[in-house]
């Protein structure tokens, strides 16, 4: 834990895995997305695109996160890209 955080307050993201270990209040919606997403949809063949939009600081990266750990403990693979530098 004190790794995690460490992680944190240095890069300002958690290392891989920790997130987790950071979060309040995500567990209801990472089972139902685990479950409807996951298990339900994509692992039977689905695809999907969603997004996730808030106000600066409200957790969108945090929750990216989860998902992506909850992903890799699930076998998947998973990409990510920054969007977030302008493209010219």
């Amino acid at each position: 834990m004190v790794d995690a955080l460490e992680q944190l307050a240095q890069y300002g993201v958690p290392s891989q895995g920790a997130a987790r270990l950071l979060d309040v209040g995500s567990a209801e919606f990472l089972r139902y997305f685990e479950r409807e997403t996951l298990d339900d949809f994509v692992c039977r063949g689905g695809a999907t695109c969603k997004l996730f939009e808030g106000a600066y600081g409200s957790g969108k990266t945090h929750l990216l996160h989860l998902l992506h750990d909850l992903a890799l403990s699930k076998g998947m693979a998973v990409v990510k890209t920054d969007l977030s530098q302008a493209l010219s």
